[in-house]
């Protein structure tokens, strides 16, 4: 078989990177329009999407520190601890000594906290069941596999220190360091960030 010369591996990468450019971005308007439902229905409990899904964490994947629910997000901690804090207050979780590590304690869901889930989970069903019945079910396994695919390249991606400096950290001059980068910085940017993602998929 004839091997693909230079210009038809860049047209295959140009390629493949548009259409995770457009997948992305289908994803993340998926992400906005889902979380102004969630919003509406984790309001009536007196919940944020946020709280809901730390609550979520802990009861699914057990007791963790904040940090480490933090990270696996990843956004800062400061941000988690104020709604864990807020949620213990509430009784919707507890704090528990960590046998790991004496001053950081681990999050765990509490018995309203687990009613409350119950409630809302409850109240989601019909609205699940409503949006699942477009698909069959071996579409929305490909579309699952597709995105804890790229979860996973993105996640390797930010835990790379090296990629991380050169794709996301990129270095400015002295001048410009407290300015915004130019509509074509962020354009070069863009276009090392797919092309990395490109190839991890592969």
């Amino acid at each position: 078989m004839k091997a693909a010369t230079k210009l038809e591996q860049k047209q295959d990468r140009a390629e493949r990177g548009a259409a995770l450019d457009n997948f992305l971005r289908a994803n993340l308007f998926l992400f906005f329009r889902a979380r102004a439902a969630g919003e509406a229905m984790a309001q009536s409990f007196g919940l944020s999407t946020g709280k809901w899904s730390l609550m979520r964490s802990v009861r699914e994947e057990g007791p963790q520190t904040v940090a480490d629910i933090a990270r696996a997000r990843p956004v800062a901690r400061q941000g988690v601890q104020r709604m864990a804090d807020q949620l213990a207050d509430d009784g919707m979780i507890e704090f528990i000594d960590n046998p790991a590590h004496r001053r950081a304690k681990l999050v765990r869901i509490a018995a309203k906290g687990e009613e409350t889930l119950r409630q809302l989970d409850a109240n989601f069903a019909p609205l699940i069941e409503r949006l699942a019945a477009h698909f069959s079910a071996d579409e929305l396994k490909i579309a699952t596999d597709a995105v804890k695919k790229l979860s996973a390249a993105m996640a390797a991606l930010l835990n790379d220190s090296t990629l991380r400096a050169t794709l996301l950290e990129p270095r400015l001059d002295r001048k410009r360091r407290t300015a915004s980068l130019s509509a074509q910085d962020s354009r070069a940017i863009d276009d090392r960030v797919r092309a990395v993602l490109v190839e991890a998929l592969r």
